[in-house]
């Protein structure tokens, strides 16, 4: 399967993921009605925090008082996911290293049961290399969603939704169609 149709089904599988998800949060009459083993709304918020000060400084180093060390990512930036804390964090680097000014905001933060959802800001230049593609000097806004799965306080599971074709066109970069005698 070539990439732009893995992008494609990513995109669709996590847009109709992320609507489920906000469905189930909506349906929640009380944020601070958490079923045994699930996440507040208060530990949620803070998770979030945490996150955006670990990319934002970067200090990458505290990511372990919110992630479990064998957390569960997928990203479309990343061509595979990641299976441990320590591949997070080197994927991190490989990101700000592209990205030196990269920053991030968590705009809404919902929980239903131990799932939070969270919607996401990001902005930063393009000064090194990504995705095959050279520093631009552009400037790069995206808006995602996140799903993570929360056990015993930490983060084990996350989820990461958006639009990487439009992060790229934001590049300049433009989508070829591969040749039909090559799929």
């Amino acid at each position: 399967m070539n990439s732009a149709r893995i992008l494609g089904f990513r995109l669709v599988a996590g847009v109709a993921l992320c609507v489920l998800a906000l469905a189930a949060c909506q349906t929640q009459s009380q944020p601070s009605a958490v079923p045994a083993g699930g996440v507040t709304q208060a530990q949620a918020q803070a998770i979030c925090s945490t996150l955006a000060v670990a990319r934002n400084t970067p200090d990458y180093n505290i990511l372990g008082t919110v992630l479990s060390d064998n957390v569960q990512t997928q990203d479309p930036f990343s061509p595979t996911p990641m299976a441990s804390l320590e591949q997070l964090k080197q994927f991190f680097l490989g990101t700000q290293s592209a990205f030196p000014d990269f920053s991030m905001r968590y705009d809404d933060v919902w929980v239903s049961g131990n799932r939070i959802i969270a919607h996401w800001t990001a902005t930063g230049t393009h000064q090194g290399f990504w995705f095959d593609i050279e520093a631009t000097g552009k400037n790069v806004t995206i808006s995602g969603l996140s799903v993570m799965k929360v056990e015993s306080g930490k983060v084990t599971e996350q989820a990461n939704y958006f639009d990487l074709l439009g992060v790229a066109r934001q590049l300049g970069a433009r989508l070829t169609i591969p040749a039909a005698d090559s799929l």
